[in-house]
């Protein structure tokens, strides 16, 4: 009989928000180890599961209790005697894992062994007292971060860790069943992007001016709310087309159809809503995304890209200049061997070190 693992997430599902995905998609991988059940929030009076797992392409369905909050602000703070008492039901025996530092650290000092996921160095003061507080508690096991940069960035700014209790696990995706036909996008040459339109660090503009210099080219992108759709839509030309935001299980089906795929971060990165800098230390699931479709990826040239992608495996190039992009695109589509070489290479990676299942394992080893 499998253990029970309660995941403590911070997340609102269903939402927009990548970190919901990763969040869904680490449960059903959790799933195949564990009686998986997982603690969120949600913004929605009623909740259909099926719904649920349906949007986020979930095949393997596990326990969800989402606590309905009316405001985004103070999550935690709004449901903390609910999240106690849920705690409390549970046997000491059971794995708690989370990407929720307030939640964790609760459960560590109710007595539970606790395993602590970090996307980002803390923003707030308070947050920052709640990690160190968990890292110097006795029920503090391990802390997972995405990169080898955060790692860093941890190891340097808290002398509570050291490299025995931070395990790097970069971010992963699923295997996407590539004898699948994708969305019909007509003929020609098509290029995507999946993800947010942020405005600030998220390279849309540079998307634009390629296409500029490409005007036989089709580009797709996939992804962003309405009012993010319209600003961009104003600056693009005709080969553009924007599809808007899509359920995660929908938009694979447009990545299956694409022939080169493009990741253009800036050194700006900012997150919605959030002045933070994360380009330093980021995982993008969206690279991973990528390479499980056996796509073609350019990407910018950063330190923490590269510990995923190389030259073997993508073309990588300068964030802001827009000649390199437009020259690593025309480059693909005139050299289809090229297209394909990289294109195997990011997928052979993936398969042996990025998929969820992957991930799941080795945090299930810890």
């Amino acid at each position: 009989m499998k253990n029970k693992l309660l995941y403590l997430s911070s997340s609102v599902i269903p939402s927009q928000s990548a970190n919901s995905v990763h969040v869904m998609k680490m449960c059903q991988a959790f799933n195949k180890y564990y009686n998986v059940d997982l603690l969120c929030y949600t913004t929605e009076n009623e909740c259909n599961e099926d719904d649920i797992f349906s949007r986020y392409g979930i095949i393997n369905k596990f326990k969800i209790s989402p606590l309905y909050i009316k405001r985004l602000r103070g999550k935690f703070f709004q449901k903390i005697f609910q999240i106690l008492k849920i705690l409390k039901s549970y046997n000491k025996n059971t794995m708690i894992y989370g990407r929720d530092g307030y939640s964790v650290y609760l459960a560590a000092l109710l007595g539970y062994k606790v395993y602590y996921e970090s996307h980002g160095l803390p923003i707030s003061k308070l947050y920052t007292f709640i990690e160190k507080s968990l890292f110097k508690h006795k029920n503090f096991k391990k802390l997972i971060v995405i990169s080898d940069k955060l790692k860093e960035l941890y190891l340097t700014t808290n002398n509570l860790l050291n490299n025995d209790n931070i395990k790097v696990l970069h971010d992963g995706a699923d295997e996407l069943d590539l004898s699948k036909k994708g969305t019909d996008l007509g003929t020609g040459f098509h290029i995507g992007y999946i993800g947010s339109l942020y405005y600030e660090g998220r390279g849309v503009d540079v998307i634009l001016e390629v296409a500029k210099l490409n005007p036989d080219f089709h580009f797709h992108l996939v992804g962003g709310k309405d009012e993010e759709v319209k600003y961009w839509q104003q600056k693009a030309i005709k080969n553009i087309k924007f599809h808007g935001f899509l359920p995660h299980n929908e938009a694979s089906q447009y990545l299956l159809s694409f022939d080169v795929v493009l990741m253009p971060y800036q050194k700006n990165l900012m997150l919605a809503d959030m002045k933070v800098n994360t380009s330093s230390w980021m995982s993008p699931m969206k690279m991973f995304e990528y390479m499980s479709a056996k796509k073609a990826i350019v990407s910018s040239s950063m330190p923490v890209i590269r510990e995923v992608l190389n030259k073997n495996n993508s073309i990588l190039v300068e964030p802001n200049r827009i000649n390199e992009w437009s020259d690593a695109v025309n480059i693909l589509f005139k050299d289809c061997n090229l297209r394909n070489k990289i294109a195997n290479n990011s997928y052979n990676d993936f398969k042996q070190n990025y998929t969820w299942l992957q991930r799941a394992e080795s945090i299930k080893c810890l």
